[in-house]
C-alpha cells in the first residue's frame, strides 16, 4: 500500500518521549477506504508514549483508491511510523 500514498502527514514527536529518550516504531492497522480515505486505526505495536502521536498521523493520511474487478474497495494493511531521536538528543 505505500507506494498508492498520495498524502503523508509526519508526526509530531511528543515532547516527553523526547525528554525521555524514547524512540521506536509503531506498527498500526489501517482501514482504508474505497475513497482512499483512513477511516480506522489499530494499535499493533510500540512504546505506549509515541502511539498517539502515530495514529493522529496516520489519520490524516491519504491513498489512491485500490480497484478490483473495476471497482474502489476498502483494503486494511499494517504501517509503520518511525519516531528516532537525533544523535544530539540522546
Amino acid at each position: 500500500m505505500e507506494q498508492r500514498l498520495v498524502g503523508k502527514v509526519e508526526p509530531t514527536y511528543p515532547n516527553q518521549a523526547q525528554s525521555e529518550h524514547v524512540d521506536g516504531d509503531v506498527r498500526l492497522q489501517v482501514l482504508v477506504a474505497a475513497d482512499g480515505t483512513v477511516r480506522a486505526v489499530n494499535l499493533v505495536s510500540g512504546p505506549p508514549q509515541l502511539v498517539a502521536a502515530a495514529i493522529a498521523a496516520v489519520k490524516q493520511w491519504r491513498y489512491r483508491p485500490t480497484i478490483s474487478s473495476g471497482r474502489a474497495v476498502p483494503v486494511v494493511t499494517i504501517v509503520n511510523v518511525p519516531f528516532r531521536l537525533s544523535a544530539t538528543s540522546k
